[in-house]
């Protein structure tokens, strides 16, 4: 299940736009995902005019991923602070104008989602992949 939204809800770390910043609702949405054992959960996040893939290690469920793919036409940002060295930072951050493109193979618990960061010139930047049966319960 990819779940889209404007702000990233993962990063611990940022002072900008991230959910982690309201704790009322980061707890309810956490919550939630655990009581209710919802699998295959990645989110898909932009507006920080940077990308990455962030994930975080829960001790009552499997790894949640947070990519944020952000800027394709506006201009890019460099992050500061505790996010340069962001401790849940997967791969490296891309500070520049890319896009995403995300490509789902195989069948049953071996399919796997894998994306790719790409520059404007068609580049693969960065990647990652993760099989569905590493996102269950």
């Amino acid at each position: 299940m990819l779940c889209c939204s404007g702000s990233q809800v993962l990063n611990q770390v940022s002072k900008w736009d991230a959910l982690r910043s309201f704790p009322a609702e980061y707890k309810e949405l956490m919550s939630f995902l655990e009581e209710n054992k919802i699998n295959g959960v990645i989110f898909i996040t932009g507006d920080r005019h940077h990308s990455e893939l962030l994930k975080l290690e829960r001790k009552n469920g499997y790894t949640l991923y947070d990519v944020t793919v952000s800027p394709l036409t506006s201009t890019a940002h460099k992050t500061v602070g505790a996010e340069i060295n962001n401790p849940n930072r997967v791969g490296k951050e891309i500070d520049e104008q890319n896009y995403g493109r995300f490509k789902i193979t195989g069948e049953g618990k071996e399919r796997k989602l894998t994306m790719e960061f790409i520059d404007l010139k068609g580049n693969v930047l960065d990647s990652w992949s993760v099989k569905a049966s590493d996102l269950s319960y």
